[in-house]
């Protein structure tokens, strides 16, 4: 199932990359993937992209920095049986990030999360809070962390591989009432010469901002970042498939309205933003890809042209198979569900 699920979003991706980049011009240029956290085959390079290659009149795109990358896997502590994974990432300049997913706790749980010196059988007393977290109501749950406070008194220190990665240190998850640990893993150091394609930091700070709100769950910080489209409404839209706006009360056909395009089966625009944002943060679980495409869009599109596109993938056992978020001019424009 799960190579099942990366075969799709890779298509995802592909289809994605072409549909919403590729009317306008040629296959001059590689297609730029920023990043593919599931790991496995490669998606960098050879793959075509919409748009001239860049000539002296057209600036490149800015080279995304390298980032280390550390996977750590969460094992149960008996008798708990929520299993997770963390992935630790860091580019130069910037503190490391850690994204920790946890899935199989019960509805509702609170856990803490701490790092602790040693190993999983013998962990040191002394230990730093990197972050608290809630189970959904499916037990999933998930933290981001930048980060670290070593003492009562709130002081923090920012993270960094040379702090976590260093061979000697564990994750520990507790439950907050008990205080009993519900999941451990032992974190790797690095390996040699592995890029970050990890789950948050592109080193693209409008799109690092909305990967940050969707993953965190913040519904308003995403809002916030959504810029809706103008599109003209038409009194009878066609039935199944509303690629237009339907016109309201006291709107005469081609008003201009402003909409969030949406698609699943179907093309939907939205008026009201946030029951699509909010549905769109429920369902996404981390982030799979980004791509680089076309930023001109035909007048007659539904779906806008972006300049990025945010490719996540689904949280366990939803029954969709991929979510993607169309940005441009640092905003996000559009919104698909498949």
């Amino acid at each position: 199932m799960f190579s099942h699920l990366r075969k799709f979003l890779t298509a995802l991706v592909l289809v994605l990359a072409l549909t919403l980049g590729s009317q306008v011009a040629s296959a001059d240029g590689p297609l730029d993937i920023v990043l593919d956290p599931l790991g496995g085959s490669s998606l960098r390079g050879a793959i075509p992209r919409a748009g001239p290659a860049p000539t002296g009149s057209q600036p490149a795109q800015p080279a995304v920095p390298q980032k280390a990358l550390v996977d750590v896997t969460l094992a149960p502590v008996a008798p708990a049986e929520a299993r997770g994974t963390a992935t630790i990432s860091e580019k130069p300049g910037s503190p490391a990030l850690l994204a920790l997913y946890l899935e199989g706790l019960p509805a509702g749980a609170n856990a803490i999360v701490r790092l602790h010196a040693g190993t999983c059988a013998a962990p040191s007393a002394s230990n730093g809070l990197l972050g608290k977290l809630v189970a959904d109501s499916s037990g999933d749950a998930r933290l981001l962390a930048k980060q670290v406070q070593f003492s009562a008194a709130g002081a923090t220190t920012p993270l960094s591989l040379a702090l976590l990665a260093d061979g000697d240190h564990v994750l520990v998850v507790l439950d907050s009432g008990s205080m009993s640990p519900v999941n451990c893993g032992k974190i790797p150091a690095p390996a040699p010469g592995r890029a970050a394609d990890d789950p948050g930091w592109t080193g693209i700070e409008a799109v690092d901002a909305v990967t940050a709100a969707v993953l965190r769950g913040d519904v308003d910080a995403t809002l916030d970042l959504v810029r809706l489209t103008e599109l003209q409404c038409v009194s009878e839209p066609p039935t199944g498939f509303a690629v237009m706006p339907a016109c309201e009360t006291g709107e005469g056909d081609g008003t201009l309205v402003s909409v969030l395009p949406t698609a699943a089966c179907e093309g939907s625009p939205a008026r009201d933003a946030r029951p699509v944002v909010e549905d769109f943060v429920q369902k996404a679980w981390s982030l799979y890809a980004v791509t680089r495409g076309s930023v001109v869009s035909p007048p007659s599109s539904f779906m806008p042209h972006a300049e990025y596109v945010l490719v996540f993938s689904p949280r366990p056992g939803s029954l969709l198979n991929g979510l993607a978020a169309c940005m441009r001019d640092g905003a996000v424009i559009a919104v698909e569900g498949r």
